[in-house]
């Protein structure tokens, strides 16, 4: 079956991880033997090794794991101790390239992972591959608890039957039960020598598989004492980069337990910098001096051996900050960066810096950006020293303006973009483009935006209109066509509810904030035929001040508002008077007309609007 797979199929990865994955259910469906599940998975993983990604290599080892650990079994390892770990290491190593690999692209994808039975939907790589290896030292730790308890039964029989001999000797003459007694003395022996030469009961009680059960255990126990001689097989540098790399990626627990199973004589002075680094964000506060007599002296040590202290009191943020400088890239430096915005995202939301670090930065995020005006350099450095998926990001910023735009309809804020408005919430455009930076896709917030209109929450229509206008924004600036086409469709759906509503406003608003005049000439045709022509104009006009508009965008404006005009009323010539005239610039107008025209409360009124137009349709040929 691999073989036909590599034939016709291999070159699609979707199709090689359904491969495994369908291997990996056919295995467990027919009780496959464990060792020889786990060694088709390794032995196709080294086959293959320079020819597949990272992340799909990880997968394959870390279910050959599983089996050659008797974790899906539920059976005693059938792999050599040593050699189980030599694959974690590997295991590890991948993991973190593959995460690595993940946050170079920005975004975390499941298309590439294969699920089975026991990975779930854990979506984090170094997240799931430490759950999967705790599962498994614990079962294997279980399996070795049940052994020492076998062979602690088995000292104990062996005890009661030396005693019952020992007691029959006694009737027959103590010189001998003397010596019987000193005959026993080898059952005191350690218990793997007991394990090495202790017989098998005579009468042969114990059925075959209980037999070979035993000798696996025995197989099992003498690799405990071959253990030491892992670095045989796994060099110290490959022990270390992985350590490292899983502590730059926060997996603090999961690098001390590797490191204590493989190596637990030595330990990092990464270990000790980092938890220096926690103590201090611990203590952090905005504006926090700590007196150093406070501190303890394992912590004052560290922090002299890379900061020199002058002073009685210490900033902790600032210590940290320096401290960040100490770590080698790729070896804690970027734990410690996250560290510091955490730091700086609790001073900002009043959280303690324990309670922040226990949320996942999405969270974080969410409620920084409700405050946005205050938060955006902390949700700035959040976002670049973690890893969030674009969609998160976009449908957190989304879920933020509407929550800033129905605050400031319901203060009437809407109208005036440089009012104060409902601080420190999230509201206006401008705002909400500088945070827009936070997320790597404009094509995702423009989604996300769109999508809280078509969920059918009870948005007003003029909230809705400006979550419309920002999509078509982030659509256009990004060449997504297909969501330019939603969109439109979307529009044309909810111009109907607009008009039996009467708010001629909001559809005026829409055309004029889109600006896309060709694809939705058809609400230009509803304003004038309704009247609106002058709605129409006004909010042209102050779209026009808010968004600087290009002289083809006016001349485009112009010309699908004359065409609609031509259509519906062709002889209203005020109208097309009008329209040209707001399409000019003032000052050139008042230049050629001199006093012909009064200016009242920013209105233009033209005394002789027909000779008006007839003297800049002469102009313009």
């Amino acid at each position: 079956m691999v073989a036909e797979w590599k034939e016709f199929l291999w070159d699609v990865p979707e199709e090689r991880v359904a491969l495994w994955g369908h291997c990996q259910t056919l295995f467990i469906r027919y009780s496959y033997p464990a060792l020889q599940a786990g060694l088709f998975f390794l032995k196709h993983a080294e086959a293959v090794e320079k020819d597949l990604p990272a992340r799909e290599l990880h997968e394959m080892l870390l279910l050959s794991l599983q089996w050659l650990s008797g974790m899906i079994t539920q059976s005693n390892p059938v792999y050599p101790l040593h050699l189980l770990r030599e694959i974690e290491t590997r295991v590890w190593l991948l993991a973190v390239e593959s995460e690595a690999q993940v946050k170079s692209e920005g975004e975390i994808s499941l298309a590439g992972s294969s699920q089975n039975h026991l990975t779930g939907n854990i979506s984090d790589i170094i997240d799931r591959t430490a759950s999967i290896i705790t599962k498994m030292d614990n079962h294997i730790n279980s399996m070795k608890n049940r052994t020492v308890e076998k062979y602690d039964c088995r000292d104990i029989l062996h005890r009661n039957q030396a005693l019952d001999s020992s007691s029959s000797a006694v009737a027959i003459g103590s010189s001998k039960t003397k010596r019987r007694a000193k005959g026993y003395l080898p059952s005191r022996k350690p218990l793997v020598d007991l394990v090495d030469k202790s017989p098998e009961p005579e009468d042969g009680s114990n059925p075959p598989n209980l037999r070979n059960d035993v000798q696996l255990q025995d197989e099992n126990l003498k690799i405990e004492i071959s253990f030491s001689k892992w670095e045989e097989r796994v060099g110290p540098r490959e022990l270390e980069r992985a350590v490292l790399s899983l502590l730059e990626f926060g997996q603090i627990s999961a690098a001390k337990q590797l490191q204590q199973k493989l190596s637990p004589g030595q330990m990092p002075s990464e270990f000790i910098l980092v938890d220096t680094a926690l103590k201090l964000a611990a203590m952090s506060t905005p504006t926090s001096e700590i007196p150093i007599a406070i501190l303890d002296e394992e912590l004052i040590s560290v922090i002299q051996s890379y900061t020199p202290i002058d002073q009685h009191l210490i900033y902790p943020l600032q210590v940290l900050e320096n401290l960040a400088t100490v770590f080698i890239e790729c070896s804690g430096r970027g734990l410690c960066k996250r560290i510091i915005a955490v730091v700086k995202a609790a001073n900002v939301l009043g959280l303690s810096f324990p309670e922040a670090f226990g949320k996942q930065p999405i969270e974080l995020l969410q409620l920084l950006s409700l405050k946005a005006q205050e938060s955006f350099e902390e949700a700035h450095l959040l976002v670049q020293t973690h890893v969030m998926p674009a969609a998160s990001i976009a449908q957190i910023l989304a879920e933020s303006f509407l929550k800033g735009l129905l605050a400031a309809h319901r203060g009437g804020y809407m109208d005036s973009q440089k009012e104060e408005g409902p601080a420190p919430l999230l509201w206006r455009f401008s705002d909400f483009l500088k945070w827009a930076e936070l997320c790597p896709s404009e094509p995702e917030i423009g989604h996300a935006l769109m999508r809280l209109v078509i969920t059918g929450q009870e948005i007003p229509l003029a909230c809705e209109v400006e979550l419309l206008i920002l999509s078509h924004h982030f659509y256009k600036s990004s060449a997504c066509l297909d969501g330019v086409d939603v969109l439109v469709a979307l529009a044309a759906t909810r111009v109907e509810a607009y008009v039996s509503e009467g708010d001629f406003a909001c559809l005026a608003r829409l055309i004029t904030g889109v600006g896309n005049f060709h694809a939705l000439n058809f609400i230009l045709g509803i304003l004038i035929e309704n009247g609106q022509l002058d709605l129409l104009l006004q909010k042209y006009s102050t779209a026009a001040d808010t968004n600087t508009g290009t002289a083809e965008a006016v001349r485009g404006f112009r010309m699908a508002v004359l065409t609609s005009l031509k259509h519906f009323n062709p002889y209203d010539l005020d109208a097309f008077a009008m329209v040209s005239i707001c399409m000019f610039d003032l000052n050139a107008i008042c230049f050629i007309l001199g006093n012909q025209y009064v200016l009242l409360e920013g209105i233009v009124k033209f005394r002789n609007i027909h000779h008006i137009f007839i003297l800049l349709e002469g102009l313009t040929g």
